[in-house]
C-alpha cells in the first residue's frame, strides 16, 4: 500500500484536465449541424483516437458516435475540452455554434471540485467526505452559472434545440474493488449521492430557458458501473491516468444511445 501511495495523486491530478486549446472544427457537414460543448466527459477521455490537443477529444466519445449513427446530424462544432469549467465553455465554446441545430451541453463537474476531492479521497488516511464539508453548498450554487451559461448558449445558436446531459454514475452502490483503488464504500457512497446532487442541480438550471430541455443519463451505465463484471467507465489507472475514472467507449455508445433515441 505504501509503495503505490504515489501513484493516486499521479492518476487524480490529471483528471479533467486544463481547457484552453483549440476547438476541432470539422468542415462542411453532410447533415444538420451539431455541437457539443463541455468538459472531459463530453471530449471523451481515453476512448480512443483522440485529436492530439490538450482537450483529448476522442472520436469514440458520445458526440462523434451520435453523429455517426444519427442518420441526421453532422458534427460541426466539437468544443468540449478536458478541464472545463462553466467560465471556459462561455469563454471558448461559443465561437462556432451559431449554425447548429442541435447543441448538447454537460459541463459542472469541475466548478464542483470533483477532481480535487478524487485527489484527496484517494490519498491514504484522508478524511474524504469530511474534508469538504461545503461540498453541497457549493454545487448549489452553480445553478445560477449553469442557467446563464444555458442562456447564453440558445443566444449563441438561435435555431439550436439545447439538450442539457447529466452525468452518468461510474460508481456502484457500495461498491469496491481494484478499480476503485483505497476508496472505501462509503466513499463510493458518497460520490454517488454528490454525482446525483450535481445532476439535479443541472436540471433545475435548464428550466425556463427556451429551446431547451434536460436528457438525464445518471443511469446510462447501469450495470457497468466500476466493480461489475463489464465495465462503462476507467477506474484508476496508472498507465494511463489522464482517463481515471471516465466513461470508456462503451459508456460513451450508452450515452449516444440515450442522445440517438430522444433527438428531434
Amino acid at each position: 500500500m505504501g509503495r503505490a501511495a504515489p501513484r493516486f495523486a499521479a492518476i487524480a491530478l490529471p483528471l479533467l484536465l486544463l481547457a484552453g486549446a483549440v476547438p476541432a472544427r470539422a468542415a462542411e457537414p453532410a447533415g444538420l449541424a451539431y455541437a457539443a460543448l463541455g468538459d472531459s466527459y463530453v471530449a471523451g477521455n481515453g476512448s480512443g483516437n483522440e485529436d492530439g490537443t490538450s482537450c483529448r477529444r476522442s472520436a469514440n466519445a458520445y458526440p462523434p458516435q451520435f453523429a455517426r449513427t444519427s442518420g441526421r446530424y453532422a458534427l460541426s462544432d466539437f468544443a468540449a475540452c478536458s478541464g472545463a469549467t462553466i467560465a471556459a465553455v462561455e469563454q471558448s465554446q461559443l465561437g462556432a455554434v451559431a449554425p447548429a441545430r442541435l447543441v448538447t451541453v454537460l459541463v459542472g463537474g469541475n466548478d464542483a471540485r470533483f477532481r480535487d476531492i478524487l485527489v484527496d479521497c484517494l490519498r491514504p488516511g484522508s478524511a474524504c467526505r469530511g474534508d469538504f464539508p461545503d461540498e453541497d453548498q457549493r454545487i448549489d450554487s452553480l445553478a445560477g452559472p449553469l442557467h446563464r451559461l444555458y442562456g447564453e448558449v440558445v443566444t449563441a445558436a438561435p435555431t439550436a434545440e439545447l439538450v442539457v446531459m447529466t452525468y452518468p454514475q461510474i460508481f456502484r452502490p457500495g461498491g469496491t474493488c481494484e478499480s476503485t483503488w483505497t476508496l472505501s464504500r462509503e466513499d463510493v457512497d458518497w460520490f454517488r449521492s454528490e454525482y446525483t446532487h450535481m445532476n439535479a442541480v443541472i436540471r433545475q438550471a435548464a428550466q425556463g430557458v427556451p429551446r431547451t430541455r434536460v436528457l438525464d443519463v445518471e443511469g446510462a451505465l447501469a450495470g457497468h458501473e466500476l466493480c461489475t463484471p463489464q465495465e462503462w467507465a476507467f477506474g484508476g489507472r496508472w498507465r494511463d491516468p489522464y482517463t481515471s475514472f471516465h466513461p470508456n467507449a462503451l459508456g460513451h455508445a450508452a450515452m449516444a444511445a440515450r442522445l440517438r433515441a430522444t433527438a428531434p
